[in-house]
């Protein structure tokens, strides 16, 4: 029988087929081969700081009236953002927007002071785009900055951003800013560190010293917001540009800020509970860590319980301490008589101890202005302010002033309006109450006083010891 031959096509379709495929297959093999370094390659640094830190980072939305005319909002020499802005007419409602970023997940917000400043309400937009009502915990006028608490759902916590250091920065070195400019939620740009310790004043009555300066694009909306190096801690809070120049941007220092975090966050002034006992924190080959207690109140708190110096604080009721913030934030929601657990490191080994939180009585702020200050004072309302037209609808009125006080040699008169003093704002006699009750005799205070259409401020000098100088109380938490 005749041996039958295939037809020579049948076999070459799928030779050919297979061949094409093959050749396919390697292509893409060689083609993901050299995509995937690529994309790696395409990963940089500003890439990683943004995918870490973008959910700590918050936008600030507030809503207040302006009420008067100036090129900046608010207050003719305080500007509200010191980015250069138009100026409004005097009822004119407005949305401020600003940036912020997450320092305790419980829902602590750092931003500048002058980004809330006369705020009637304040939004936080998280990074997910929720919005959530915040509240003031703390402010403080002379160094911008403040310190908001966010209304979160039982449970629910934040990502929050680590604190760097800046006294080791270098000049040249990469820096991320992630903020709200215009807008623009979540936005990222990047630069170096141009300078260090820059100076810069505002009109006559705002001086920032020590900034970081950066040619990284700050906007306005920027404010609030954190400067990043390359490992994403946070080392510095920007805060202004030159409006007459570009690629100036500047940054509160974040070893500033650190000094300044123990009054932000003064469970003691705030919450007006104590520990007795005084900390700082424990110096580690990075950044300052855990808090370490320095000294001890006779028959405080904290020595009953067994508390010692140079015990390093590692949790309370459970949570870990890994910052002096834990340690604020944990006391800030104790009331006195409550206990609280704490481990404390102690030479190789570890204590837990309990410890009875006690309270701190309040000052009665009427009683303490007019011994301080030789003045008797009010708090404004909105028809208080309506019926004596008074300059501002917030405040304390000055209703009287002792001859030859503090008050009378600093040239205040019965219905000035005080807004501010030291470096916070007062609108509550609890308020001014905090802002004099550790002022030492003799002191000199920067005060904010609104007398008709004009706004100033001006120096108070209380009244100088009757006695012989004597060491001051230490102050215990």
């Amino acid at each position: 029988m005749q041996e039958r031959k295939l037809p020579p096509v049948a076999l070459a379709r799928p030779v050919l087929g297979a061949a094409a495929a093959v050749l396919a297959i390697a292509a893409a093999t060689a083609t993901a081969q050299r995509i995937a370094p690529l994309n790696q390659d395409r990963h940089s640094p500003v890439v990683r700081v943004f995918d870490t830190a973008r959910g700590a980072v918050v936008n600030i939305s507030t809503t207040r009236m302006v009420d008067t005319r100036s090129r900046f909002f608010g207050f003719d020499d305080l500007p509200d953002d010191v980015f250069l802005l138009p100026g409004l007419l005097p009822g004119t409602p407005v949305n401020s927007l600003g940036s912020g970023f997450v320092i305790h997940p419980a829902g602590y917000v750092v931003t500048n002071e002058h980004v809330i400043r006369k705020a009637d309400e304040i939004t936080v937009i998280l990074a997910d785009g929720t919005s959530h009502p915040a509240a003031v915990i703390s402010t403080d006028t002379t160094h911008d900055l403040a310190v908001l608490q966010v209304d979160l759902p039982d449970g629910a916590a934040l990502p929050a951003l680590p604190l760097g250091r800046s006294d080791d920065l270098m000049i040249g070195e990469t820096v991320i800013a992630i903020g709200n400019p215009k807008g623009y939620r979540h936005s990222v740009t990047s630069g170096v560190v141009s300078a260090l310790n820059r100076d810069l004043r505002f009109g006559n009555n705002v001086q920032y010293t020590g900034l970081i300066q950066t040619d990284a694009s700050i906007n306005p909306g920027n404010s609030g917001g954190p400067l990043l190096n390359v490992n994403a801690e946070v080392i510095g809070i920007n805060t202004a540009i030159r409006p007459d120049a570009q690629g100036i941007g500047f940054a509160i220092s974040v070893d500033n800020f650190r000094q300044l975090l123990p009054r932000l966050l003064d469970y003691r002034r705030i919450h007006r509970v104590q520990l007795g006992l005084e900390f700082g924190e424990e110096r580690t080959a990075g950044a300052p860590g855990r808090p370490i207690v320095t000294a001890l109140a006779d028959d405080g708190p904290a020595g009953r319980a067994g508390v010692q110096i140079g015990d390093v604080i590692e949790a309370m009721d459970d949570q870990p301490v890994a910052t002096v913030a834990d340690l604020y934030v944990c006391m800030l929601q104790k009331s006195a008589g409550d206990t609280v657990a704490v481990r404390v490191r102690r030479g190789g080994g570890v204590r837990e101890l309990r410890l009875t939180v006690e309270g701190r009585p309040r000052p009665d702020g009427e009683a303490l202005a007019r011994r301080v200050m030789g003045a008797a004072l009010m708090e404004v309302t909105g028809d208080l302010a309506r019926r004596y037209r008074l300059p501002l609808a917030r405040g304390l009125v000055v209703t009287e002033v002792d001859p030859g006080s503090a008050a009378a040699a600093t040239g205040l008169q019965p219905r000035d309006v005080l807004f501010e003093i030291g470096q916070s704002r007062v609108a509550t006699l609890d308020d001014i109450a905090l802002a004099l009750e550790d002022l030492p005799a003799g002191a000199a205070i920067r005060i904010g006083v609104a007398r008709g259409n004009v706004r100033a401020w001006t120096v108070l000098r209380t009244a100088p010891p009757d006695d012989e100088p004597r060491p001051r109380e230490r102050e215990y938490h």
